[in-house]
């Protein structure tokens, strides 16, 4: 997935009533499971091509000493013979057959990677106002209370009542915390262009449902980062010029 965060097409006289301008592009890749053979296959083609590199790899220049009648010595380096890698090769039967063996590796990564990056959906975000924040955080009833503090005298049966309360409180927030997230991206979702062609926004029910499919709590956790990034104003884009009189 990759996010980029971009000024949207906003007048200056739009933008001083508070219309954001500041947007992020996220785009996710709809089938992960391709990554499941891809990424071996990679590694099976890294390692034949360092296999070849070692084989077809010229003769390296060595050094000998010699002895001369007074007793001194001296050092010359004898270069390589004139063989190129490519003649070095031919010699070898294992780099032809490595080479045989690359060809649909090839083929098969380079079908791979068309499938994986073809196949993708770019979500259009904006910011989330405080206002708009607000009333989620009330729709939803509030963020659930923290358990009052333990006291230092506490009772053994009391700190366990305690930990029992803080797992609850966890279980809540944890919960709470999933649901703003949808109501807030149902507010911040602009468009979804999904293989070039653009839907319309998600419904908070469409944003659960996405949830529930292979990948899709990264990719709603993906938008949830961009969100907060523009929501916290984390990326600095320059206010808009006025564009027409």
């Amino acid at each position: 997935m990759t996010t980029e965060f971009k000024a949207a097409d906003v007048d200056v006289e739009d933008w001083i009533n508070g219309v954001s301008y500041l947007q992020a592009d996220v785009t996710i890749y709809r089938n992960p499971a391709l990554l499941a053979e891809y990424n071996p296959l990679l590694n099976k083609i890294e390692a034949l091509e360092e296999e070849r590199e070692e084989l077809a790899a010229p003769d390296q220049d060595t050094e000998v000493t010699d002895a001369s009648l007074d007793g001194s010595t001296s050092v010359k380096r004898v270069p390589a013979g004139e063989r190129s890698m490519r003649e070095k090769a031919a010699e070898d039967p294992r780099v032809a057959q490595i080479d045989e063996e690359l060809v649909p590796l090839y083929e098969r990564a380079e079908e791979l990677h068309r499938r994986f990056t073809s196949d993708t959906e770019v979500w259009t975000l904006r910011k989330v106002e405080p206002a708009e924040a607000d009333r989620v955080r009330e729709e939803l009833g509030g963020v659930p209370p923290e358990p009052a503090p333990l006291a230092k005298n506490a009772s053994k049966t009391m700190r366990a009542k305690h930990v029992e309360k803080l797992q609850a409180w966890y279980d809540e927030m944890k919960a709470f915390s999933l649901e703003f997230t949808l109501n807030a991206l149902a507010f911040s979702v602009l468009k979804v262009v999904v293989n070039g062609k653009e839907v319309p926004p998600p419904t908070i029910e469409q944003l659960r449902q996405i949830m529930a499919r292979p990948g899709g709590p990264s990719h709603i956790d993906e938008l949830a980062k961009a969100m907060d990034s523009l929501t916290a104003e984390g990326v600095n884009i320059v206010a808009p010029h006025r564009s027409r009189a």
